[in-house]
């Protein structure tokens, strides 16, 4: 991939990485008997800033992103019936990505199935987003340790590991709401088991 290629991508990456470089720098010199574990922490802290600036451009760098900008024959198509899609306008929506303090700002477009009528955000579908504010990955690590240990304690082993702040209350609603989709999920297939199984042979009409 040349260069041109590259910053069509991350247009803001060169000078994103120049910045942190010169920042743990100037901390290191203002620092030079630092422990491992702050060493660690200064340069958690400044690759965050270049972990959000990478994570939106290359987010963003998607046709689904801004689906005006694209001729018709390149812009993503109806996910329901493979109709074309037309933009209606763009607006924002706040994701909570694993692994990132910051949260991911998306800046998208709307647009309206011509042959269904379907509305939906076309950057939404491909990404795999869920409702609400957590990505998926962070949704994930959520109802796995809000299964496993109290809803405070699970809020503080994510604030620990991933550096993701939430409420007590946040991770017992994606839990919660995990485990009546899990029931509702066993429920359905129960029903239907009980609808497909076979009749019972018939057995001698004399024992």
């Amino acid at each position: 991939m040349s260069q041109d290629e590259v910053e069509q991508v991350l247009p803001g990456w060169q000078p994103a990485s120049q910045a942190v470089a010169r920042e743990l720098a100037e901390w290191r010199r203002a620092h030079p008997k630092a422990t491992l574990t702050e060493i660690e922490d200064a340069v958690f802290e400044a690759m965050q800033k270049l972990q959000a600036q990478a994570l939106g451009e290359v987010v963003h760098a998607s046709s689904s992103a801004d689906v005006p900008a694209h001729p018709p024959t390149e812009r993503p198509r109806c996910p329901t019936c493979g109709g074309q899609l037309e933009p209606r306008g763009r607006q924002r929506r706040r994701v909570r990505p694993a692994r990132q303090r910051a949260a991911l700002e998306l800046d998208r477009s709307y647009a309206v199935c011509a042959t269904c009528g379907a509305g939906l955000f076309p950057l939404d579908e491909e990404l795999g987003l869920l409702a609400g504010e957590l990505s998926t990955t962070l949704a994930e690590g959520v109802v796995r340790l809000g299964t496993r240990m109290p809803f405070e304690q699970a809020a503080r082993e994510l604030a620990f590991f991933w550096s993701v702040e939430l409420e007590e209350t946040t991770v017992r609603r994606y839990t919660q709401a995990a485990g009546a989709a899990y029931v509702a999920e066993q429920t359905a297939e129960l029903e239907r088991l009980e609808r497909e199984r076979p009749s019972a042979p018939v057995g001698p009409a004399v024992q």
